[in-house]
């Protein structure tokens, strides 16, 4: 059996958004005790998971960054110029759902453009019992794994 780097990718396409959900649950103030229990329980269940909540922050933290540059600074307050100074939005709860969606946006781009520029910090292969698999990585080497085997790389 051949395994390609996609199956893998989608693996780790799906960590990745289960961090997000977790890290966006945890940020949001509103986690109970049983979602925290949820939480520590899952970064528990494997060492990935944990590495993969800590890129998420790292991509939030890289997005307060953006928010701060003077040219984003700047886009602001040239936007805000174009309504009048009394301008105020006529539903608060509104205006508050709509930031929340421009700072999803904006980490969501970043979180793209980390993706778009970087490798993957790790990539996991497995094999089940009987199972063989033949592994093109991206730096052009090729691993063979053989039956019940688990290996973690990274290339750097």
């Amino acid at each position: 059996m051949t395994v390609s780097a996609d199956p893998s990718r989608t693996a780790a396409d799906r960590l990745t958004r289960a961090a997000a959900r977790w890290f966006a649950r945890a940020r949001s103030g509103t986690m109970g005790k049983p979602d925290r229990a949820a939480l520590h329980a899952w970064l528990a269940e494997d060492a990935v998971h944990g590495e993969a909540y800590l890129k998420i922050g790292d991509v939030w933290d890289a997005a307060e960054h953006v928010r701060a540059d003077p040219q984003v600074l700047a886009m602001r307050e040239k936007a805000l110029s174009r309504y009048p100074a009394a301008f105020k939005p006529a539903r608060p709860a509104l205006a508050a759902v709509c930031a929340i969606l421009i700072a999803a946006a904006g980490i969501a781009l970043v979180g793209w453009i980390v993706g778009a520029t970087t490798q993957p910090a790790f990539q996991v292969f497995r094999t089940g019992v009987g199972q063989t698999a033949n592994i093109g990585l991206t730096d052009g080497s090729r691993l063979t794994l053989d039956t019940d085997t688990t290996i973690r790389t990274q290339i750097t």
